[in-house]
């Protein structure tokens, strides 16, 4: 009888477990789906609804909102721009929002993509890191649920040159560069302020 039951219960565990692992498999999946859903329609729209950067030159940000891209380009020729931010809407709420980061040397470029669910909820991060140090592309993603909670991180590595898979050895990489910000509500973005000026 006790034997019975141990093989119940692992049974069970086994049961539980493999559910849980199909809930989360099935959710990535869905968010995956609904990443491509945002990217045709930033692809078809071309011009993001919003345009910020920080202006500030500091580790103080300054962020700036900007009437287009050739306003921002236009800035530029002018201004060192070190971060800026591309925001698609939909329905009236930020569905992504697309940062571009680079050093004022231009050695490396960082390119983090914000996916937000219509409730404003983080969905996924998407995170590409490129530098000309150790010659390498870093791809991240995270994916979040509901709640906030990531569901699963993904990481690879790619030569810089070749985009083929590359071994990176950890101790070679200055993890700072890898890091981004979190923002698990659309309206906790930096330049959230900003949002409801003319």
């Amino acid at each position: 009888m006790k034997k019975l039951l141990m093989i119940f219960v692992i049974n069970l565990i086994i049961l539980n477990a493999s559910y849980a692992q199909n809930k989360v498999s099935n959710e990535i999946k869905q968010i995956d789906r609904y990443v491509k859903t945002i990217n045709r329609i930033t692809r078809k729209q071309k011009e993001p609804n919003l345009i910020f950067a920080d202006i500030s030159q500091t580790t103080k940000e300054k962020w700036n909102k900007f009437s287009s891209t050739k306003s921002l380009e236009k800035f530029m020729e002018d201004h060192e721009v070190d971060i800026a931010a591309y925001v698609w809407r939909k329905n009236g709420h930020i569905i992504t929002s697309k940062f571009t980061l680079t050093s004022q040397s231009g050695d490396w470029f960082t390119y983090v993509n914000y996916y937000f669910r219509q409730n404003g909820r983080l969905a996924k991060i998407e995170f590409e890191h490129r530098t000309f140090y150790g010659s390498f592309v870093a791809l991240q993603s995270f994916y979040f649920n509901e709640k906030g909670k990531i569901l699963k991180k993904i990481i690879q590595y790619l030569d810089l040159y070749t985009d083929k898979p590359k071994t990176i050895k950890p101790d070679t990489i200055d993890k700072s560069y890898l890091k981004t910000d979190v923002y698990r509500k659309a309206n906790n973005l930096p330049f959230a302020f900003l949002l409801s000026k003319k």
